[in-house]
C-alpha cells in the first residue's frame, strides 16, 4: 500500500519531539491491524525524521524474496523494486549480515553496491539508510527475529545524521514487534522491550553509530 504524508499529529504540535512512549502510544492506539501499525511507522517516518523524504518497509517471504508491505509515495516502490531486482543494498544487507543497519550517502558512487547505487541515483535518491526490524533475524524461525528494515531516502542530503538514525531505529523495532512472523498480545511494555533490545544491539556493533558506511 503506498502512504503519504498527513495532517500533523497531536504529540507533533509547536516542534516539539515525541517521546517514545508518545511514539509507541500513537503507533498501537485503538487496537489497529498488523497493517494498519505498519503504515503510521511509515508515515511517523518521514513526518518526524526530517532527512526522510520518503520511506518503506521490506519484509521477506518464506522463499526469502523481498517485498515492500508499504511505502510512502510510489518512487519509493520504484527504488525498492531496484534494490530487489539487483539483490543488493542496504535492506539486503540487513536481513543477510543482521547488522543493524547500512546505508550510504552517495548512492551514485557506491562500489559496495554497483548496480543498485546509480539506478537509485537515477531515480533521484541521493542517500538511503536501511534499520534491521530485529536485532537477530532469523530465516529458519521468523518468530524469533523478523527479517526486514524500515529504508528511508532522502533526495537532497549527504547522510543521515545520529539522532535521525536512532529514530530510525526506535520506529523499526516498533514495526517489527508488530509484524505478522512474531505479533504478540499489543502493549506497550512489549514493544519498548523491543526498543532497548535494538538499542542493545546497536550499541555493541564496531560503529560509533552501528551503521555500515558505503
Amino acid at each position: 500500500m503506498t502512504h503519504s504524508k498527513g495532517p500533523q499529529d497531536s504529540f507533533d504540535q509547536g516542534g516539539q519531539e515525541p517521546s517514545l512512549c508518545e511514539l509507541i502510544g500513537e503507533i498501537i492506539a485503538g487496537d489497529p491491524s498488523i497493517e494498519e501499525v505498519l503504515e503510521r511507522v511509515v508515515a511517523l517516518a518521514t513526518r518526524i525524521i526530517d532527512s526522510a523524504d520518503g520511506a518503506s518497509l521490506t519484509l521477506f517471504r518464506p522463499n526469502l524474496q523481498p517485498y515492500s508491505m508499504v511505502a510512502s509515495h510510489d518512487w519509493v516502490r520504484a527504488v525498492d523494486e531496484r534494490q530487489y531486482a539487483a539483490m543488493q543494498g542496504p535492506c539486503i544487507e540487513v536481513a543477510a549480515t543482521s547488522a543493524p543497519s547500512s546505508g550510504s550517502g552517495d548512492l551514485a558512487e557506491s562500489t559496495s553496491w554497483p548496480v543498485f547505487g546509480p539506478a537509485a541515483a537515477d531515480l533521484g535518491v541521493r542517500s538511503i539508510l536501511a534499520v534491521g526490524l530485529s536485532p537477530r533475524p532469523d530465516h529458519l524461525n521468523p518468530a524469533s527475529g523478523l527479517p526486514g528494515a524500515l529504508n528511508l531516502y532522502s533526495r537532497s542530503v549527504p547522510d543521515f545524521q545520529p539522532a535521525e538514525q536512532e529514530e530510525a531505529l526506535v520506529l523499526a523495532a516498533i514495526a517489527g514487534a508488530e509484524c505478522p512472523a512474531h505479533r504478540g498480545p499489543p502493549g506497550r511494555q512489549a514493544v519498548e522491550g523491543s526498543v532497548v533490545d535494538a538499542r542493545c544491539h546497536r550499541a555493541g556493533e564496531g560503529h560509533p553509530d552501528g551503521t555500515a558506511r558505503h
